[in-house]
């Protein structure tokens, strides 16, 4: 069934004001200066928040790594993302300075035994993931993964 739409008026552009107006320039200006605020108030927050500028060892002792750890091994319900079994320990999949800038998935909660054995196969990568972008990142984190629970499935 075809509608005839030739019926509905249609309406005329009317521009808010004169684009060539002086009110006109200054209300882009300002939306311009207030879309580079948020940009900027987003990058400080993604910035900002606890750094720690000590050692590796000083950062795995200290307060603000020990709030990380606790909200990574939660969001991951304290579940082994390998094996699925109790979470003890939290894996970095590479190491960035200063410490405590890390992002969510470079961070993920394991039991030992998958640790130990994430470290013993799969160290090299850490060097690797460095370069890549946060979603070609997350994806070679996820291959793994799914490598480490096909060579649990095999063992």
């Amino acid at each position: 069934m075809i509608i005839d739409r030739s019926y509905v008026p249609k309406r005329p552009y009317v521009p808010l004001s004169d684009p060539n107006s002086k009110e006109s320039a200054e209300a882009c200006r300002a939306a311009s200066r207030k879309r580079n605020a948020k940009r900027k108030a987003a990058q400080l927050r993604r910035n900002s928040g606890p750094s720690f500028t000590g050692t590796y060892r000083e950062y795995l002792a200290s307060d603000v790594w020990a709030k990380k750890r606790r909200m990574r091994l939660a969001e991951d319900n304290n579940k082994c993302i390998v094996c699925q079994e109790n979470a003890d320990q939290v894996h970095h999949w590479c190491y960035t300075y200063p410490y405590g800038k890390e992002r969510d998935y470079q961070l993920a909660g394991m039991c030992g035994r998958c640790h130990k054995y994430t470290h013993k196969k799969y160290d090299i990568v850490s060097n690797k993931l460095k370069g890549l972008r946060a979603r070609e990142c997350k994806l070679e984190i996820q291959h793994l993964i799914n490598m480490m629970r096909q060579a649990l499935l095999e063992a």
